[in-house]
């Protein structure tokens, strides 16, 4: 699942990224790599849950598009 939130008071989008539990399978690691870090594998680490599913948010400019995958354990 991915939520945005605009900012009033800045020109920025925080956007978060959830894993559920179900969509990690069981996965100790998980990072979102895009073309907004170039895609470095270690700029956007997801936090993990206690009950296994993974969260984190990013920070973009508003209005601009950007592409992204999950990255599991270092598997794309």
């Amino acid at each position: 699942m991915i939520t945005k939130k605009h900012l009033k008071t800045k020109p920025v989008c925080k956007v978060t990224f959830k894993l559920s539990e179900k969509e990690a399978i069981s996965r100790k690691k998980a990072n979102i790599v895009g073309e907004f870090s170039v895609w470095d594998i270690d700029a956007n680490p997801m936090k993990k849950l206690k009950n296994g599913a993974f969260t984190a948010t990013v920070d973009f400019e508003q209005g601009k598009k950007h592409q992204f995958r999950y990255l599991l354990d270092n598997i794309d």
